[in-house]
């Protein structure tokens, strides 16, 4: 029974071979974030975040606030390029049902599969993984704006 109401499904869309590799190596698959490419958003900073930013920026005397405003602005967005490289993912779908659009958008062969488990077992292992190999591991959800 499902005692924390923070507790939800959640959903791993995969083909057959993906799911395989899970079994043979007893471990999820993190990769890169830099190579998940089908979303150009991926890792980037939203433009009413950088808005807010730039807002709060002091006013800099003998500076051009135009000119310093987009050199932090392209050093911020630099710095987050360079994170796509040292952030490794596992995304998962919370939802109470399967989902078709998830089918059809992540199991593009007929063998495919879906894992299902929960937030809270997913912190477990998080935690459990953190404790044994004194890796920084978080898990955590995503939200979109």
């Amino acid at each position: 029974m499902n005692t924390n109401p923070e507790n939800k499904k959640i959903w791993r869309y995969m083909d057959f071979a993906k799911f395989l590799n899970i079994l043979n190596y007893s471990a999820l698959y993190f990769p890169k974030l830099g190579v998940l490419l089908e979303d150009p958003y991926e890792c980037t900073i939203p433009e009413l975040n950088m808005e807010e930013f730039k807002n709060k920026i002091p006013k800099i005397e003998n500076i051009e606030p135009e000119k310093y405003l987009i050199q932090a602005e392209a050093h911020i967005r630099g710095l987050c390029e360079q994170r796509k490289n040292h952030i490794f993912v596992c995304s998962w779908h919370i939802n109470q049902n399967e989902s078709y659009l998830m089918w059809n958008t992540y199991c593009k062969i007929q063998d495919s599969i879906a894992i299902v488990s929960s937030t809270d077992k997913i912190q477990k292992a998080v935690e459990e993984k953190n404790r044994e190999k004194k890796e920084i591991l978080t898990a955590g959800k995503v939200r979109y704006i």
